[in-house]
């Protein structure tokens, strides 16, 4: 069935395969989540004025706030349920059959392995960082956007881990192997389409701009071969539990080893 032929048959009827508008989804979520954060930053004006409290006072509270680890790590978790909002209602529109891998059960041996692979990079990369950073090949500084991901105490740990290794990689992985790979798999062949898939993956992270050098090239590789994994996964599997489990894994051993290191000393 060719494109247009899929089109006139409506938005939400079945059948459809993923469009490239959908890979624009987050430019409307972003919106939509903005309006959201207003709608907050409005209500809690209203109640600051109806207790007499002066604008001066809502500023060093809203300064407060942003520094507030718990705060930080709540709007990143909402931006990213506004991301799967949309991001279902594409899926809800594809047909099951269109998409390369979706969230669908499979054994749970092949989700073992996503994450026990997750484990291995969390470790080895931290290692080869390390040995790069030592032997003057790379410079590598976090960001203050990293900072405010990572941890003062073992006990701001779950915090973080929510975002970063629950809802971040559910949202990722079912846009990026999801929607993304599923697209390309019709412009090209399969392994090409995985490739491409894996470099949009690390160039949206942006690493190259905020590291400067060939820092943010190395953490954009890095990147790039998790997104390759686990698009092979994808691919293999039908399924994004593999993927997910690899970069939950992943990000959770990035987040945990330091301040985990840290409490022990």
């Amino acid at each position: 069935m060719s494109d247009a032929a899929v089109a006139d048959q409506g938005t939400w009827r079945k059948g459809e395969v993923v469009r490239w508008t959908d890979l624009f989804f987050f430019v409307e979520a972003s919106f939509v989540w903005i309006g959201v954060l207003f709608v907050a930053a409005f209500v809690a004006a209203s109640v600051l004025i109806q207790n007499h409290l002066p604008p001066s006072m809502f500023l060093e509270n809203f300064r407060g706030l942003s520094k507030n680890y718990a705060f930080v790590q709540a709007v990143g978790v909402s931006y990213y349920l506004v991301l799967l909002y949309f991001l279902w209602r594409i899926t809800r529109r594809v047909a099951p059959s269109a998409l390369v891998a979706r969230y669908r059960s499979v054994p749970l041996a092949k989700v073992a392995i996503g994450v026990l692979a997750g484990l291995a990079l969390g470790i080895a990369v931290p290692l080869l960082s390390a040995y790069l950073i030592n032997n003057n090949l790379i410079e590598l500084q976090p960001t203050e956007g990293e900072k405010l991901l990572m941890p003062a105490t073992p006990g701001q740990l779950p915090l973080v881990l929510v975002t970063v290794s629950l809802v971040a990689p559910f949202t990722e992985e079912l846009f990026f192997r999801g929607v993304v790979l599923s697209w390309l798999k019709r412009k090209m062949p399969i392994l090409l389409a995985i490739v491409v898939s894996a470099a949009i993956f690390a160039l949206a992270h942006f690493d190259f701009v905020a590291h400067s050098g060939a820092g943010g090239w190395y953490v954009t590789g890095v990147i790039g071969v998790v997104g390759l994994v686990n698009a092979v996964l994808a691919v293999r599997t039908g399924s994004l539990w593999a993927p997910f489990g690899l970069h939950a894994a992943y990000n959770a051993t990035l987040i945990s080893l330091p301040v985990l290191a840290d409490a022990l000393r």
